[in-house]
């Protein structure tokens, strides 16, 4: 589990069999979004800022678990 540089955003992890996207706050609450792609996992581990990628991208997209 990678931790990233993010405000808001602790550590992501992802499982390539259930494509299962979790994602740990710094606020110590956990949200686990189903159907990510393992590209769109990546492109989240890379983005310029991790925060703004995740509310562009995955909150609000992604059904949360």
């Amino acid at each position: 589990m990678p931790d990233v540089h993010s405000k808001a955003i602790r550590h992501i992890s992802h499982s390539k069999v259930t494509l299962d996207l979790t994602v740990d706050m710094t606020d110590g609450s956990s949200h686990t979004y189903s159907g990510v792609s393992r590209e769109e996992y990546y492109n989240l581990l890379n983005a310029p800022s991790v925060g703004q990628y995740f509310n562009l991208h995955i909150r609000g997209v992604y059904p949360v678990k």
